[in-house]
């Protein structure tokens, strides 16, 4: 290995060099030019820039790399009678009943926690809409769930916000973004034994 002027490390040798070489016809047509016109070849050596911590080596949970020919943890399927993250099996079909065979409104969820839980005076099964949907949300199998954010038009010489109103219409416009949490599609795919030896590890 040896440094070049930008400082990063450069694998010698990683593709030979090759001399380029140009062939003087003395009968060459006049209008492709003479050969002392064009400037000499210049010799590039080919090299690898290597990133210095996503390297590809092996580590566990916490990131901490594996003594070499470790093999990986066993998969450990999901106990038959867990229901996390859901508290038993009530608490999940409540959250199926209401979520996608009902489709019930946040503001009806709302209420119907508050009516079940003075009729039982006990606590709520979940405090409100965003807990069931924070719950549904935090089921680690399955597809990585949809996401969405609206995004709009900002003028950046106008701190103000304020738009011309013959601006484009399109500059007055709110638009959706739909996107999956590309950290979670990582992790599925890394966990997929499918995907075993068949990427790169390391960009």
């Amino acid at each position: 290995m040896e440094d070049i002027d930008d400082g990063l490390d450069v694998q010698d040798n990683y593709i030979f060099n090759q001399d380029i070489e140009i062939d003087e016809d003395e009968d060459a047509d006049e209008d492709q030019g003479n050969i002392d016109d064009f400037p000499a070849p210049r010799h590039h050596r080919a090299y690898e820039l290597r990133h210095p911590v996503l390297d590809g080596t092996p580590c566990d949970e916490h990131g901490f790399d594996l003594p070499p020919g470790t093999p990986p943890a066993p998969r450990v399927p999901p106990h038959r009678d867990s229901w996390a993250p859901f508290n038993d099996r009530s608490h999940f079909e409540l959250a199926d009943f209401l979520f996608q065979r009902n489709q019930m409104p946040g503001a009806q969820v709302d209420g119907l926690m508050h009516i079940l839980a003075a009729l039982y005076n006990t606590p709520p099964l979940y405090q409100g809409h965003n807990d069931l949907y924070d719950t549904i949300d935090s089921i680690p199998h399955g597809e990585v769930p949809w996401e969405s954010l609206t995004v709009k038009y900002h003028d950046p010489n106008n701190p103000d916000g304020d738009l011309n109103p013959n601006s484009p219409p399109w500059m007055h416009a709110e638009y959706d973004v739909w996107f999956r949490n590309p950290r979670e599609l990582l992790r599925n795919q890394l966990s997929n034994p499918d995907f075993d030896g068949e990427f790169d590890y390391t960009p």
